[in-house]
Protein backbone atom coordinates (compact mmCIF):
# COMPACT_ATOMS: atom_id res chain seq x y z
CA UNK A 1 0.00 0.00 0.00
CA UNK A 2 1.25 3.41 -0.90
CA UNK A 3 1.38 6.31 1.77
CA UNK A 4 0.22 8.66 -1.37
CA UNK A 5 1.15 11.79 1.22
CA UNK A 6 4.19 11.10 1.56
CA UNK A 7 4.76 9.81 -2.17
CA UNK A 8 3.56 13.92 -3.46
CA UNK A 9 5.33 15.31 -0.89
CA UNK A 10 8.70 13.07 -1.87
CA UNK A 11 8.04 14.61 -6.01
CA UNK A 12 7.69 18.25 -4.45
CA UNK A 13 10.69 17.76 -2.58
CA UNK A 14 12.25 16.41 -5.60
CA UNK A 15 11.53 18.94 -7.86
CA UNK A 16 12.68 21.60 -5.30
CA UNK A 17 16.16 20.07 -5.39
CA UNK A 18 16.40 19.86 -9.00
CA UNK A 19 15.84 23.60 -9.56
CA UNK A 20 17.76 24.50 -6.58
CA UNK A 21 20.80 22.20 -6.92
CA UNK A 22 24.50 23.46 -6.65
CA UNK A 23 25.04 19.95 -9.01
CA UNK A 24 23.57 21.68 -12.32
CA UNK A 25 25.81 24.74 -11.62
CA UNK A 26 28.71 22.10 -11.75
CA UNK A 27 27.19 20.04 -14.43
CA UNK A 28 26.99 22.90 -16.46
CA UNK A 29 30.87 24.21 -15.79
CA UNK A 30 31.59 20.93 -17.31
CA UNK A 31 29.53 20.94 -20.24
CA UNK A 32 30.33 24.31 -21.14
CA UNK A 33 34.11 23.32 -20.81
CA UNK A 34 33.55 20.61 -22.80
CA UNK A 35 31.54 22.83 -25.82
CA UNK A 36 34.31 25.16 -25.55
CA UNK A 37 37.28 22.32 -26.10
CA UNK A 38 39.31 23.31 -29.04
CA UNK A 39 36.51 25.93 -30.39
CA UNK A 40 37.76 28.07 -32.44
CA UNK A 41 36.47 32.08 -32.15
CA UNK A 42 34.32 33.27 -29.63
CA UNK A 43 33.14 30.82 -27.04
CA UNK A 44 30.14 29.14 -26.24
CA UNK A 45 28.42 31.40 -23.03
CA UNK A 46 26.02 29.07 -22.05
CA UNK A 47 25.81 25.27 -22.04
CA UNK A 48 23.10 23.59 -24.04
CA UNK A 49 21.56 22.11 -20.53
CA UNK A 50 21.25 25.33 -19.16
CA UNK A 51 19.28 26.81 -22.23
CA UNK A 52 17.45 23.56 -22.43
CA UNK A 53 16.18 23.84 -18.43
CA UNK A 54 15.17 27.56 -19.28
CA UNK A 55 13.04 26.46 -22.57
CA UNK A 56 11.26 23.79 -20.86
CA UNK A 57 10.50 26.04 -18.12
CA UNK A 58 9.35 28.64 -20.34
CA UNK A 59 7.26 26.03 -22.02
CA UNK A 60 5.85 24.18 -18.77
CA UNK A 61 4.36 27.65 -17.49
CA UNK A 62 4.01 29.78 -20.72
CA UNK A 63 5.54 32.45 -20.03
CA UNK A 64 7.19 35.03 -22.41
CA UNK A 65 10.92 34.89 -22.75
CA UNK A 66 11.03 38.74 -20.28
CA UNK A 67 8.94 36.56 -18.04
CA UNK A 68 10.99 33.72 -18.73
CA UNK A 69 14.46 35.24 -18.16
CA UNK A 70 13.10 36.92 -14.56
CA UNK A 71 12.56 33.46 -12.96
CA UNK A 72 15.73 32.47 -14.48
CA UNK A 73 17.46 35.13 -13.10
CA UNK A 74 16.14 34.75 -9.96
CA UNK A 75 17.35 30.64 -10.05
CA UNK A 76 21.25 32.16 -11.06
CA UNK A 77 21.01 34.25 -8.28
CA UNK A 78 20.63 31.05 -6.28
CA UNK A 79 22.72 28.91 -8.00
CA UNK A 80 25.15 31.52 -8.52
CA UNK A 81 25.47 31.30 -12.01
CA UNK A 82 25.04 33.54 -15.34
CA UNK A 83 21.74 33.34 -16.87
CA UNK A 84 21.12 34.23 -21.03
CA UNK A 85 18.70 37.49 -21.48
CA UNK A 86 15.50 36.85 -23.01
CA UNK A 87 16.85 37.87 -26.49
CA UNK A 88 19.82 34.94 -25.85
CA UNK A 89 17.11 32.65 -25.18
CA UNK A 90 14.98 33.55 -28.23
CA UNK A 91 18.45 33.16 -30.62
CA UNK A 92 19.52 30.62 -28.30
CA UNK A 93 21.30 28.91 -31.05
CA UNK A 94 23.56 31.21 -31.36
CA UNK A 95 24.57 31.09 -27.55
CA UNK A 96 24.80 27.07 -27.44
CA UNK A 97 26.30 24.32 -29.27
CA UNK A 98 23.02 24.01 -31.43
CA UNK A 99 24.40 26.20 -34.27
CA UNK A 100 26.19 23.18 -35.18
CA UNK A 101 23.22 21.47 -36.03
Amino acid sequence: MTDWPEYKKKLVNETVDVFFSKSLLIDQEKQLKKMNKGKRGKPYMYSDALILIILAVREYFGLPYRQTEGFARMLGGIWGARIPSYTQEAEGTEYTSWSKV
